[in-house]
């Protein structure tokens, strides 16, 4: 294997295999009944570098031209910009055949939605690597991964991903020099010293445990959701499959989509391929990852209607959180109090079961006579209001006759406004009047209108 050019593909093969989660587009979830199963009808994908017809490609069937180099030149291989090349139309799947890549594995026939076996041809030994000077800088575990349909979610509420699984993954290790305090010992590049057999050749044994992450992703953007609970697994989502214990192994964890959600479903995935860096010892693996029993299980929610007259809203609470409350527009009213039943309620109560909440409207109260003072400025003139009860803010008009005709009208929400552009030596009329707000946004006035003329200077 020419490991060079390894080196220099692995990072675009990082860079491909995160972006080809954008599965398939599901329609806005509907309400899940308490303890659904909403992964019921999901089907299983797979990304490999080396596809599971094994073909290969030529380079320039990955590339489409030349560009500049960091020096100028033309460099005949952009791996940096290698995905403005990449001829989506050869590779639907964002799949990149190459032979240099032993990455390889798919989804055995047979698969439902709960039970799947993910067949590993070479578990692979790419990594990241650094552009320039081909270091290796990191793991590339994505170069191999399984992973479900959409999966439909509600924003806000709770899940349970549960499944079951056991291993067949099998690989040869290098054994290691150890010191008396039983570490490594390293030669002078920082390398680990294996040990050698008589003809020099580093002594093997068998493999038998891989680690493998899980994690639940947001496919619309690939962002991971955090574990909000977690047993059989670490809280980053690995998990280690041992092939040398026999029975299946549990994982369930919880994840809250947030309010603010992108889109409307999760993807549950695995990634399979080497962590090169973090366990060495785990690369070029063959065997079998069976997943049995796999749910996805929506969390207990309750459901709290609001209601106002012949008006209705409706939300879905988790258990034990709080209502987030929901007001209406009503013309003229201004809300007042939540009441279940005759008592008025809390939103800071925990729910705790299914709730009908009235929503308790009373008029909007008019403000008073404004209380406002005048003065004169050049070309100008500035009101200041002195606080009312019940006042969100002031109409103001004004004209240079009393009959106001032509009048010019302002409004304002603070405790002064300068009226500008007025004639200097003549009388402007002014009419103010302080507002309020219903529930609909529409202005509530004073009866009383405050009347007064000045001379501009």
């Amino acid at each position: 294997m020419r490991k060079g050019f390894l080196k220099k593909v692995s990072s675009v093969a990082l860079a491909l295999t995160m972006v080809v989660g954008s599965i398939n587009i599901v329609p806005a979830a509907s309400h899940a009944s308490n303890g659904a199963n909403v992964a019921s009808n999901i089907t299983w994908n797979y990304f490999s570098i080396i596809p599971a017809d094994g073909k290969e490609s030529s380079l320039d069937k990955l590339h489409n031209g030349h560009v500049d180099g960091e020096d100028g030149k033309k460099v005949k291989y952009c791996w940096y910009h290698a995905l403005t090349h990449i001829r989506t139309e050869d590779y639907p799947n964002g799949q990149v055949p190459l032979g240099d890549f032993a990455t390889q594995g798919w989804v055995a026939p047979g698969a439902t939605a709960s039970k799947a076996q993910f067949w590993a041809a070479n578990t692979g030994w790419d990594g990241q690597y650094n552009e320039r000077d081909g270091s290796l800088v990191g793991d590339n575990p994505y170069g191999l991964r399984f992973y479900t349909s959409n999966i439909p979610v509600e924003k806000g509420r709770t899940y349970t991903v549960s499944f079951k699984y056991r291993s067949t993954l099998k690989g040869k290790k290098t054994i290691y020099e150890k010191d008396e305090y039983g570490d490594y010992k390293y030669d002078e590049n920082g390398e680990r010293i294996p040990v050698l057999d008589e003809n020099n050749d580093p002594i093997q044994e068998d493999n038998y445990i891989k680690h493998i992450g899980f994690n639940v992703i947001n496919p619309a953007n690939n962002n991971g959701l955090d574990l909000t609970s977690y047993s059989g697994c670490t809280s980053g989502g690995s998990i280690e499959a041992d092939s040398s214990v026999e029975g299946e192994k549990t994982v369930k964890v919880t994840v809250k989509v947030p309010k603010t959600y992108a889109g409307n479903a999760i993807c549950v995935q695995f990634t399979a391929g080497s962590y090169i860096t973090t366990y060495p010892d785990e690369t070029a693996m063959k065997g079998s990852l069976f997943v049995d029993d796999f749910k996805v299980t929506a969390g207990n929610q309750y459901t709290v209607k609001y209601i106002c007259g012949n008006q209705s809203y409706t939300e879905h609470v988790n258990a034990g959180e709080k209502a987030s409350g929901h007001q209406f527009a009503v013309k003229g009213k201004t809300f007042s109090a939540y009441k279940v039943g005759s008592s008025k309620y809390n939103l800071s109560t925990p729910v705790k079961g299914n709730l009908n909440i009235t929503c308790v409207y009373t008029a909007t109260k008019k403000p008073g006579k404004a209380k406002v003072t005048f003065k004169a400025a050049k070309k100008s003139a500035k009101l200041r209001f002195k606080k009312l009860s019940n006042a969100k803010g002031y109409e103001i008009k004004y004209a240079n006759n009393s009959k106001m005709k032509k009048a010019k009208t302002k409004t304002t929400t603070k405790s002064s406004i300068a009226i500008k552009k007025l004639k200097s030596g003549k009388k402007t009329y002014f009419r103010v009047r302080a507002y309020n707000l219903d529930s609909a946004g529409k202005k509530v006035y004073s009866k009383k209108v405050v009347k007064k003329s000045i001379v501009i200077k």
